[in-house]
């Protein structure tokens, strides 16, 4: 049965003149996959950051992408001063949450989130839900039992609420056999989803922002076998990685007939291709293995690799 307000004790259906956020509401409790074990009490302590809506966002995203490319990065303040939320926005998020009782504990460095901190019971009222106790996995945390309401006049300036959910907690993810296959993944302690919703990228997903059009490069010293990636894509509903000239991976200084995956590290390589899959699976990847056994030494193997991956040498393209 799908949990409503309606059908939560203390979740309340949004007063005229306020909407629920779109996608505030946990997988978990939209999929029934957490278990409730009660409500939380009314004056447990919760501190929270209301995520602020860029003034410029498409500059912001702009920016991202071309400062990318040389490795120049801007200062928290220069965020903030470019583009941050405005002045008039942040004001109207902390007027409104300290009218409901918060305590207002400040802005963050790059004018983009507010944090705020009160007690379930005002959380409750605040945004027309219940926080609730669900136990998942043999972990037991609190999520919101509905979708998170606030004042329409707030939609445009709000992008979002973190910290209102202790029930996902990431553990160790991925555990490989010393042979370095996936032998057993019925031992996976997190799926795709659980780390999608602990990482605060689900927003991202629902919102278009998948890796489609962007590419990964991932540098290592073992190769790894793609059939385990693979199992583990069909284990966790995930789409076939899509790998660059369609190749899994690409030996630098050697070939592909099997020395460099004597280095050890194929656990970690495949490791890195699955989860860099999960958090962006609609990007491209390429596995850049260097050849210990043909470099001289590990500095110019990682010389090799990176000046491959830069200039787009060696069946490579360079990331984005």
């Amino acid at each position: 049965m799908l949990i409503t307000g309606a059908q939560v004790a203390g979740a309340a259906a949004p007063g005229a003149g306020f909407a629920r956020i779109p996608g505030s509401v946990s997988p978990l409790i939209s999929r029934h996959l957490a278990t409730k074990v009660g409500a939380v009490p009314s004056f447990t302590s919760v501190r929270f950051l209301v995520g602020l809506t860029s003034q410029d966002p498409g500059g912001l995203m702009a920016a991202a992408k071309s400062n990318a490319q040389p490795h120049v990065t801007l200062s928290a303040a220069q965020v903030a001063a470019q583009y941050g939320a405005s002045p008039a926005a942040a004001q109207a998020v902390v007027q409104y949450f300290t009218q409901q009782g918060f305590v207002y504990m400040g802005e963050e460095p790059d004018g983009l989130a507010l944090s705020f901190e009160g007690t379930a019971s005002q959380v409750d009222a605040a945004f027309s839900t219940s926080l609730v106790n669900y136990k998942y996995r043999g972990h037991e945390g609190y999520l919101p039992a509905t979708g998170l309401a606030i004042p329409a006049s707030l939609q445009g300036e709000v992008s979002g609420v973190l910290g209102l959910d202790t029930l996902l907690q990431p553990v160790d993810n991925l555990k490989i056999d010393g042979k370095g296959s996936a032998s057993s993944l019925s031992a996976l302690n997190h799926t795709a989803l659980e780390m999608q919703t602990a990482y605060h990228v689900t927003p991202l997903f629902q919102n278009g922002f998948n890796g489609t059009g962007e590419t990964i490069a991932v540098a290592t010293w073992a190769e790894y076998d793609p059939g385990d990636v693979a199992a583990l894509d069909g284990q966790m509903g995930l789409p076939a990685n899509n790998y660059v000239n369609g190749a899994p991976f690409q030996v630098i200084e050697g070939t592909n007939g099997g020395s460099a995956k004597l280095q050890g590290g194929t656990d970690e390589t495949t490791v890195d291709v699955s989860w860099s899959h999960a958090f962006a699976p609609g990007a491209a990847q390429e596995v850049a293995v260097g050849n210990l056994i043909n470099d001289p030494s590990f500095t110019q193997s990682m010389y090799d690799v990176y000046s491959a991956l830069s200039a787009g040498t060696n069946g490579l393209v360079t990331p984005n």
